[in-house]
């Protein structure tokens, strides 16, 4: 079928352009062709993940695929699992034992255990309780175990290399560095995962203030962070712009720089996305054939999900591209209130605003959909935390570099951490005020996707000028007005 939607495809295309039926017809097989080779993706990548029952009960390797992560009474992991052949067959969520005597298995390492695999198993008793295994699922996970100390054997340290595992050797390597200074243990908490997306050392009361108070996006690593990477990188290598040569070695440089920091974060789909755009982007600016985001978002969107169709499931991933859609799709309106602010100050802090509300109208629904709750506060807690944000950033950065020289080691320091001391006394405090978090929200998918069209439909108007689209906008309010009505009368 992908042939065939090919071969339609390259035929449309080629024999008569000028034909408005043969640009429909090289559409329809464009979409035909992605969506058969998607479905072929996804059905593949199914198909290796669900034949367990051959090594279940029986000895078999495993090489562990994440990071260890510390929780109350054991280590979190996820190995990939060998088959009798060699190859390997499919995921499982590990927990091991805690034991002083015996540190977890780290991240490429090669392990054999006998050990029993259980299916990802719950029962929810109502519609709108969390389904953890079909949201493992989803993630192409089906099946866990529980790993006591004294049933594996690590075979082979290292065994399987690549980017994702030096990017944790030197994720742990910088957390080092950080432990080595006098942090508090919510200061490093939040500089680990603000800065290297390591969120094991956040407690619950941290992330509960971040959450209710609409900060959370700041400590997952994220087109944010990427961009001021990219901002300092090309900073500082401003000189390599005068001829064409000089550009193509400096888009090296950046594109180098920004996957380094992807695979140190851990390769999360927000800071996959954001690197994925920005080496479009700065691939265009060399070459000299710049594109538009639009078609930057949907390449990016594209390739991360031909590599993995599950992301399709994933909530950051969502949440990460209706964002940045968002604000893209608002800029032209919120461009002209910008531009008329002439103090430099004002208008950065009204650029954080707009900027804010935009994600916001593009993230709220699948955020209320997923977690419940709305922080009513979210601009205050943007006009402090991302400029913040910027300065730990760059701060961090300049102490990894100065680590080693002491006195300008500790200075830096000293700044640093009450840097830290001020944003995460905002977020608590903004967290303490009346009604900082609506919670308990429920809203259905029916709801959700006409709320979502009433926006697409306002983004229309913002660009084709066509009372239409007002009128569709109002349609569609009127709907859930109506339906919120009915389902509060029966009630």
């Amino acid at each position: 079928m992908v042939a065939l939607s090919a071969g339609f495809m390259f035929l449309a295309n080629r024999k008569i352009r000028g034909m408005s039926y043969y640009r429909m017809m090289f559409g329809v097989s464009t979409f035909v062709c992605f969506m058969f080779l998607g479905a072929g993706t996804a059905d593949m990548r199914h198909a290796k993940i669900v034949d367990t029952d051959k090594i279940v009960g029986n000895s078999f390797c495993a090489v562990v695929a994440q990071h260890p992560e510390e929780k109350p009474k054991s280590w979190k992991s996820q190995l990939q699992v060998f088959d009798s052949a060699g190859n390997k067959a499919f995921e499982i969520l590990a927990y091991f034992q805690k034991d002083s005597l015996k540190p977890p298995p780290q991240m490429g390492d090669l392990i054999v255990l006998k050990n029993s695999i259980q299916r990802i198993t719950n029962n929810p008793s109502s519609p709108t309780d969390f389904d953890y295994a079909n949201y493992m699922a989803k993630q192409g996970i089906y099946y866990q175990s529980y790993i006591k100390s004294d049933s594996y054997v690590i075979l082979d340290s290292a065994f399987e290399t690549g980017i994702r595992y030096y990017g944790c050797k030197i994720r742990s390597h910088l957390i080092n560095i950080y432990r080595s200074f006098d942090f508090d243990d919510k200061q490093l908490a939040v500089l680990e995962a603000l800065t290297l997306g390591y969120k094991s050392d956040l407690d619950e009361d941290t992330k509960s203030a971040f959450q209710s108070s609409g900060a959370m996006h700041v400590l997952a690593v994220s087109g944010l962070h990427t961009g001021i990477i990219m901002l300092i990188t090309d900073m500082l290598l401003k000189f390599l712009n005068r001829t064409r040569r000089q550009k193509i070695i400096k888009c090296a440089i950046v594109l180098s720089v920004i996957w380094l920091f992807a695979a140190v974060t851990g390769f999360s789909s927000s800071v996959n996305r954001a690197a994925l755009m920005f080496s479009i982007m700065s691939i265009g600016n060399a070459t000299g054939r710049n594109s538009t985001t639009y078609n930057s978002i949907a390449l990016s969107c594209f390739i991360l999900l031909f590599i993995n169709p599950y992301l399709i499931f994933n909530v950051g991933f969502g949440l990460s591209y209706l964002a940045v859609l968002s604000i893209v799709s608002f800029n032209p309106l919120f461009q002209s209130i910008e531009y008329s602010v002439d103090n430099p100050i004002l208008k950065y802090f009204l650029g954080i605003v707009l900027v804010s509300i935009a994600a916001q109208i593009g993230t709220s629904v699948l955020s209320i959909c997923t977690f419940g709750q709305f922080p009513v506060y979210f601009l205050l807690t943007n006009i402090i935390v991302i400029p913040v944000a910027y300065v730990i950033m760059m701060l961090a950065i300049a102490l990894l570099i100065s680590s080693s020289v002491s006195w300008l080691g500790y200075g830096i320091f000293w700044l640093l951490k009450h840097v830290l001391s001020f944003m995460v006394g905002s977020v608590t405090w903004i967290e303490s005020l009346p009604g900082s978090c609506i919670r308990n929200i429920t809203m259905d998918n029916s709801t959700a996707f006409i709320i979502y069209a009433m926006i697409l439909s306002l983004v229309v108007f913002i660009y084709y000028k066509k009372f239409v689209w007002i009128k569709i906008t109002a349609a569609c309010f009127f709907i859930i007005s109506l339906l919120t009505t009915i389902k509060t009368f029966f009630a």
